[in-house]
């Protein structure tokens, strides 16, 4: 899992890297987007998200136990993601060209979810919360 983890880690670094260094036009589907003021700007508005993405997904990859922190923001970035992909819809907008960029990004919460699950299953409790083995009657008892 770790490995197909850091596979779309790569592949959504590369997204971001691909727009810095690539010379190419803004996608088709984003060129008509109001309020934007440039044509290169629909371009460059990804390349922070996908850098984002793919460096906390490349680092739980090689440090599973990162999982459970980088679990709530990746899910929270996903969830705008969602929020404004529909907004998108419903207002008319083609994002055909941005659909395979978000199924990479839900993809990579499944891994990130299969990864959290095993590292929680393979830590011991006592190794998470070293605090909780003690009963209560041995707290009262000092």
């Amino acid at each position: 899992m770790r490995y197909a983890l850091a596979l779309i880690a790569l592949v959504q670094a590369g997204l971001g890297f691909g727009v810095l260094f690539l010379p190419a036009g803004p996608p088709a589907d984003m060129v008509a987007m109001p309020g934007m003021t440039h044509p290169g700007e629909p371009g460059f508005a990804g390349v922070p998200w996908n850098l984002a993405l793919g460096a906390g997904l490349l680092c739980v990859a090689l440090y599973p136990r990162l999982a459970g922190v980088w679990l709530p923001f990746y899910c929270g970035m996903t969830v705008v993601l969602g929020v404004a992909s529909v907004s998108d819809l419903v207002r008319g907008l083609p994002i055909t060209g941005r659909i395979s960029t978000h199924a990479l990004t839900v993809t990579g919460l499944i891994l990130l979810l299969v990864v959290y699950r095993r590292v929680r299953r393979a830590v011991p409790r006592s190794a998470v919360n070293p605090g909780r083995t003690r009963s209560l009657r041995d707290r009262s008892s000092r």
